[in-house]
């Protein structure tokens, strides 16, 4: 009697943890990310698909994983392309200007006399003005342009 009660609860705690493992690894929403290297093309229709489909965390790090650059870069830039799909607009990859490339570290020194000048315009309280010369100096949208700046602007408030 002793052994069936024993059985029966050996039997339990089995199941119970199947259970408990089988619900953790059905409830995680998190994609794995592949440990093969994607393509750019691969990358940016990853990154479009995550965004599609809510999770932003992940096209973050496929973004890291294919453009390298900060945490704060790729957030930002994977901000700025959900904004250009929020808007109907197709994100823009790698051309100049787009939010992927202009807010990447070591990108072409025009770039950084841009942003220098947008973080003048910044430090003399221009945001309107700095948007409007974002948008003309990279040929972008009024979302992305108004994103790169506050960006900009979250950065200098943090003393970056």
């Amino acid at each position: 009697m002793n052994s069936m009660i024993v059985a029966a609860i050996v039997i339990l705690v089995v199941v119970a943890v199947i259970f408990f493992l089988a619900g953790k690894n059905s409830g995680n929403s998190a994609a794995p990310i592949s440990q093969v290297p994607l393509t750019r093309e691969q990358a940016q229709a990853e990154i479009i698909s995550l965004l599609a489909r809510d999770r932003k965390i992940n096209a973050i790090k496929v973004y890291r994983e294919t453009y390298g650059g900060g945490l704060k870069e790729a957030k930002d830039a994977v901000e700025a392309i959900d904004a250009q799909m929020k808007s109907g607009m197709n994100p823009t990859f790698g051309s100049v200007g787009s939010p992927m490339i202009s807010t990447m570290p070591n990108s072409s020194i025009d770039a950084n006399i841009d942003q220098m000048q947008i973080r003048m315009l910044l430090d003399k309280n221009q945001k309107i003005q700095a948007i409007k010369i974002y948008r003309e100096q990279n040929n972008c949208d009024l979302v992305t342009a108004k994103n790169v700046v506050e960006s900009i602007e979250r950065d200098m408030r943090l003393g970056r």
